[in-house]
């Protein structure tokens, strides 16, 4: 059986990671935060192919004759990686891929999902599940409410990753509307969005090195979405064969 996770969940778990991180190691200790993250990233990357290997069947690969067949070289790998893990891991296909005969190849994604609860201005801190007060007295409904009134955040009252005004809120078991200008969330510190390009980063090497392409992967924000630049090189295994005699 196949169990499917919440996608805001599973974005939500992604920045709690960093943000777990970044309590534990605080600001000034950024690169072992990377480091963690990407090595995390590297372990799942790592099972998921595998997993993929195991499960799914990959004709499209060439000279593929079962789903054991490994890609045939690191371009063969790549176009795996955009065709059948991307999916797998994003929930989304991927939105291009660039290459040059140098071994560099640029993966682009133009509404990454783990940034929709990345929190850039106030109004965009109100998810669902996260805690808030009222910060001044407020009529909600028939009944008035003092300053201080706690709630949990049912729905924002406009479309994920855009500005809201207004939220769905629980309050004492009766959900409200209530204007954002009249609560205060009690959300994590604000994380750089750039921090959490290290997880990805990570999976995509975990991933590659599974089917024996080492690669270096680095991922960068701009106002077109994220990239992935990614070079590689074949991993070299090490022969178990028994020498003959000479």
């Amino acid at each position: 059986m196949t169990r499917e996770v919440s996608e805001s969940i599973l974005d939500l778990l992604v920045t709690e990671a960093a943000h777990s991180f970044l309590r534990q190691k605080g600001n000034n200790n950024h690169e072992e935060i990377f480091q963690n993250l990407e090595a995390i990233g590297f372990r799942v990357g790592a099972g998921m192919m595998e997993r993929l290997m195991r499960d799914k069947p990959l004709m499209h690969l060439q000279g593929s004759s079962s789903s054991q067949q490994k890609p045939q070289g690191p371009t063969d790998a790549i176009k795996l990686i955009c065709r059948d893990f991307w999916p797998l891991a994003f929930r989304k296909q991927i939105d291009g891929l660039r290459m040059n005969n140098q071994g560099i190849y640029i993966l682009n994604d133009k509404s990454f999902k783990w940034l929709r609860h990345v929190t850039h201005t106030r109004e965009e801190m109100y998810y669902p599940g996260i805690r808030a007060v009222l910060n001044k007295e407020t009529q909600l409904g028939s009944h008035k409410y003092p300053p201080g009134t706690q709630m949990v955040i049912l729905k924002q009252g406009a479309a994920v990753g855009k500005p809201a005004s207004t939220v769905e809120a629980d309050v004492d078991g009766t959900t409200y509307t209530i204007d954002v200008t009249s609560i205060d969330v009690d959300s994590p510190p604000r994380i750089n969005p750039k921090l959490l390009m290290y997880l990805p980063a990570g999976m995509l090497q975990g991933a590659l090195y599974a089917i024996d392409v080492i690669a270096t992967v680095k991922g960068q924000l701009s106002d077109k979405g994220v990239s992935f630049t990614t070079s590689t090189k074949v991993r070299q295994k090490v022969s178990t064969d028994t020498p003959g005699d000479l």
